[in-house]
């Protein structure tokens, strides 16, 4: 996985992360994962398998323009994606003759992630973006699947 797959609107970074939450977001994410790698023996053999240089767990979370969520493992010597969350799913899909003309709806990124804040000890995710959208996440250990509450306000400035 890329982290220019879509361009990046956003980043947070988390040091110190509770030390079970990176294998939590790597298994989840390895569900949804495509094998990319041959199953054959690597040719090249020697080196010493390490750790990163860091004692402690950190994470970067990246946001981007097409409304999806990457956590990054930034323990070790390169990043390694954990886990994409798409927050478009969320939405529903607008169809090409419904308000905006076919060039205005690609031109837009109306999914952007704008900001981004995220407490790892609760497992609460904040995600706002450029459509004037919030969505709150909360994590957690086993699969739940419930309604999604929407709730509209109007703004006047």
């Amino acid at each position: 996985m890329d982290v220019h797959e879509s361009p990046v609107t956003c980043t947070e970074y988390f040091a110190d992360c509770p030390p079970h939450l990176i294998p939590v977001l790597y298994s989840v994410g390895a569900k949804n994962k495509k094998q990319g790698y041959s199953n054959k023996e690597w040719p090249l053999t020697g080196g010493i398998w390490n750790l990163g240089t860091t004692a402690y767990p950190e994470i970067i979370v990246t946001g981007h323009a097409d409304g999806s969520v990457k956590f990054w493992d930034a323990s070790a010597i390169s990043l390694q994606m954990l886990y994409k969350l798409k927050t478009s799913k969320v939405f529903e899909k607008q169809k090409v003759g419904e308000g905006k003309q076919t060039a205005e709806i690609v031109e837009d990124d109306p999914f952007a992630i704008q900001m981004m804040s995220w407490c790892p000890e609760s497992r609460i995710f904040c995600v706002a973006g450029v459509s004037a959208y919030v969505i709150l996440y909360r994590f957690s250990k086993h699969e739940v699947v419930t309604e999604i509450v929407v709730s509209a306000k109007s703004f006047l400035f």
